[in-house]
């Protein structure tokens, strides 16, 4: 009977002292708000309400714009230095990074019409391999029994009410260590994508099946709608590019044979299709070390070898 109590007494302890930590972190966001450039839309999964607000903005009219696509593979692309890059060489756009964690093309499509309300004049688009998978990246018996309820989804409900019910705005809670190690150190001193050590990389969980048991390619879903968003974005004056992000070394030795057939048979399909080239970073800055985990590049300002590839690839495209 002791026992159960001082259990008790523990658990009031800590939901206590997290309900008063959660409530100073509010509090604190709310008097002194994190900046952020308004042209980076790096998000985990924002519903239409925070996509329209994008796309509904006022944008200059005079300006012309580069929207650039894809997962959180591309959130390591800085727009600032892409158009940098472009003036140089006297091209003026304004480069905008709408990079959406875990989002495929049947996610574009769904706003598909909201991005040529904005009248981009290129839209890029990162196509990674992971992007041609059905359903999840994980799948379920990867995923490990759990006793307690998936923070994730705890967490996303209570900032789902705190939004809906206060009209507060949770987005800075999507990435909570990158916000807050910005307002300790800066945020160039704080990059959403730090560099992680090899080992620690090498140590790390890898889906080796996610493409495996699939469609033809000809009848993946996601290709069939990525044809689709080409010809759409053509029809309506917006010059399209396709590149691939790129991905560690560790990534590509665990897929199989299979797999990296797969996906190339993916890429000649879009690429024959839709008359279009296929830029691809696949296998750049495999040896580097300027890795996060398997798919990600750093985003640390230091490290902008991506930005300017990509900046090179827009030059092919754009210049005259």
């Amino acid at each position: 009977m002791d026992r159960l109590k001082n259990n008790l007494k523990i658990s009031l302890s800590i939901l206590i002292a997290f309900c008063i930590s959660f409530s100073t972190l509010v509090v604190f966001v709310i008097q002194f708000p994190i900046a952020s450039d308004e042209r980076v839309f790096a998000l985990p999964n924002p519903d239409e309400k925070k996509q329209s607000e994008f796309y509904l903005q006022n944008f200059d009219p005079r300006e012309k714009k580069i929207f650039i696509y894809g997962s959180s593979m591309v959130w390591s692309i800085h727009g600032n230095i892409i158009e940098e890059n472009l003036q140089k060489n006297e091209l003026d756009y304004e480069v905008y990074n709408i990079g959406i964690g875990g989002t495929k093309p049947e996610n574009t499509e769904k706003v598909l019409d909201m991005i040529i309300s904005a009248q981009p004049a290129v839209v890029a688009y990162g196509v990674a391999d992971r992007d041609f998978i059905t359903g999840e990246w994980f799948s379920e018996e990867e995923k490990s029994d759990e006793i307690l309820p998936e923070p994730s989804r705890v967490f996303g409900e209570l900032f789902s009410f705190l939004e809906h019910t206060f009209n507060f705005d949770t987005e800075f809670l999507s990435r909570p260590m990158g916000n807050t190690l910005e307002v300790l150190r800066g945020p160039l001193d704080a990059p959403l994508l730090p560099i992680i050590a090899d080992d620690a990389i090498k140590r790390g969980q890898e889906v080796e099946t996610y493409l495996e048991d699939l469609p033809p390619v000809a009848e993946n879903e996601n290709v069939i709608v990525l044809k689709n968003i080409i010809t759409k974005l053509r029809e309506n004056d917006i010059h399209v590019i396709i590149f691939v992000p790129p991905v560690h070394k560790y990534h590509i030795e665990h897929l199989s044979d299979n797999q990296q057939k797969y996906f190339s048979n993916v890429l000649e399909t879009i690429s024959n299709d839709s008359e279009i080239h296929i830029y691809s970073l696949y296998d750049y800055y495999r040896e580097m070390d300027v890795w996060y985990d398997f798919i990600h590049v750093t985003s640390s300002p230091n490290f902008l070898n991506y930005s300017n590839d990509i900046s090179d690839i827009f030059l092919k495209e754009l210049s005259p």
